[in-house]
C-alpha cells in the first residue's frame, strides 16, 4: 500500500518510521518495491519493532549518513544525503520509542511544545505540519526544515491514515518528478 501510495502521488522519496523490519526480511524488502523504487533502512539492534527507511526512486543517489553519536534507547534517527542533479538535501529521520514524539505542537496552552518551537528556532529550524497528524487528534508527526531553505513547494497535507498516525506529504521543489 506505501509503495503504491508513493507512486500515485508522483513521489521520489519517502521516509518511514516504525517499519519492523529486521536485518534478515531481504527477501520482503525485494517484495515491498516497485519497479523503479529502492529501500533503504536502519533496523532497530537487538529488539523488537522500530527502524526508520528511506524509500526512493532509483533516479536519485541516497547515502548513508554514518551518526558521530552513540545510539540511545530513548530514540531511533537515521540520516542519509539526497543527491539529485545539481542538489542535495539531507534529511534526519526521527522516532521515540515505545511511541511517537509525543511534542504537541499545536497545543499552545503546555509549555512544554513552545519550549521545543523556541529549541527549533535557536537553530535556525522551523516545524512545517500544521494538521492533526494522529487519529485522535494533536499534530505528532513533524516535518521539520531550516528557515531559510525555500525547497517546499507546499505547507505539508496530511492524508490517508495507514495506522493511527496519517501520512505526511510533503513536495520538494528541488527534486525533478521521476515516478512513471
Amino acid at each position: 500500500m506505501i509503495f503504491y501510495y508513493i507512486c500515485q502521488h508522483t513521489s521520489d522519496l519517502a521516509t518511514l518510521t516504525e517499519h519492523w523490519l529486521t536485518d534478515l526480511d531481504s527477501a520482503v524488502r525485494v517484495e515491498l518495491c516497485l519497479s523503479g523504487y529502492k529501500i533503504l533502512d536502519h533496523t532497530r539492534s537487538g529488539r523488537r519493532g522500530g527502524g526508520t527507511s528511506i524509500i526512493y526512486h532509483e533516479s536519485l543517489n541516497i547515502k548513508k549518513i554514518d551518526p558521530s553519536v552513540v545510539a540511545r534507547y530513548s530514540y531511533e534517527f537515521s540520516g542519509w544525503l539526497v543527491i539529485s542533479g545539481r542538489y542535495s538535501i539531507r534529511i534526519a529521520i526521527i522516532y521515540r520509542p515505545p511511541g511517537d514524539f509525543n511534542i504537541h505542537v499545536d497545543d499552545c496552552s503546555n509549555p512544554g511544545p513552545q519550549k521545543f518551537l523556541d529549541l527549533l528556532n535557536s537553530f535556525g529550524l522551523q516545524q512545517q505540519v500544521k494538521q492533526a497528524t494522529h487519529r485522535d487528534g494533536q499534530v505528532l508527526d513533524l516535518s521539520i526544515t531550516c528557515k531559510l531553505e525555500t525547497f517546499i513547494d507546499d505547507e505539508p497535507t496530511v492524508d490517508i491514515f495507514i495506522s493511527d498516525h496519517a501520512v505526511v506529504f510533503t513536495r520538494l521543489g528541488l527534486l525533478d518528478q521521476v515516478c512513471p
